[in-house]
Order: C-alpha cells, then structure tokens, then sequence
C-alpha cells in the first residue's frame, strides 16, 4: 500500500530578483469593537469559513519576500486590494445576467528591509447587496524598485443584508 498527493502548490523560492508573497490568511477579530485596536492582528483568529456577513470583521494578512533596494539603499513597495462582488440578476437562464461591484484601494511604501508582514482591516459593507455573492478579493504586491508583480486571490460568499438577522 502506499499514498501519493498531487497539489498544484509550489514553494516560495528561497532567493530570486522576483517579489514572492505568501497565501493570504483570512482572519476575524473577536468583536466588532476590536476594529480600533492598534494592532488587531494580535487578537485576530483564523476565519474557517467560505461564507460571511458583510459586518463580519475580516483581517487579511501575508508576507511579502525579496523586496529590491533602490539607490537609497530602501524597498519601495505598493500594495492593492480589490474587492468584487457579482451577482447573478434575471427571472430565468437565458435573460440572466452579472451585476457586479467593485472597490479597489492602495498605498505606496517604503521600508530597510527585504522581507515585510502585511494586515488590512477588510470592509465588505460597500459591497454588500440584498442577494447572495460571491466575492473575489485580490491583493497585489508591486515591487516597485524592480516592477515586478505579484497577485493572490481569495473568495467568499457574501450573504445578504437581510439573512444577517437570522
């Protein structure tokens, strides 16, 4: 007998001129007052679920690997989020159609090391409809010494306004 795993996972390299970023970790905070704490990754806890409320307080956390210097002996970096929801609209199949939203956001940084940890505070409000779903959220990290990008994706099913109240 013998087990065998195929994953399509590969590893992070080591080394490289390329940016490498982690899996994105999905996390919530204990309460929604928790949002205001300097440092809420400290008492974040790992979200299990697919499906979410658009008030649940979502922390999305990863790394980010080979970072370049410039001239000035700094990294340079900018991060992005997008958020997009699509929901399907129609009476039947053939006349259904996509209505999607989407919000966006990023910021430039600069920092002395190679290697940094990021977390944002995620808010689904400005998205949230009365139906179901389905969210695509992707963070995109740009090298910007080097141009190089690098992008993950996470998903859920976002539930609607009235089906919190259950």
């Amino acid at each position: 007998m013998a087990t065998a795993r195929a994953d399509s996972l590969m590893p992070l390299r080591a080394e490289g001129p390329a940016v490498e970023m982690s899996d994105v970790k999905v996390l919530t905070l204990p309460d929604t007052s928790a949002q205001s704490l300097a440092r809420p990754a400290e008492r974040a806890t790992p979200y299990p679920f697919r499906t979410l409320a658009g008030d649940t307080p979502l922390l999305l956390s990863f790394e980010v690997y080979h970072l370049s210097y410039g001239a000035d002996d700094r990294t340079r970096y900018t991060v992005s989020y997008e958020a997009e929801g699509a929901t399907k609209r129609g009476w039947t199949e053939i006349f259904r159609g996509t209505d999607t939203q989407r919000t966006s956001t990023e910021m430039t940084m600069e920092g002395a090391d190679r290697r940094t940890k990021e977390t944002i505070l995620l808010d689904l409000a400005e998205i949230e409809r009365d139906e179901p779903q389905d969210v695509r959220v992707t963070v995109r990290v740009t090298d910007e010494v080097t141009g190089t990008t690098v992008a993950r994706d996470v998903e859920f099913v976002l539930r609607p306004r009235s089906a919190g109240a259950e």
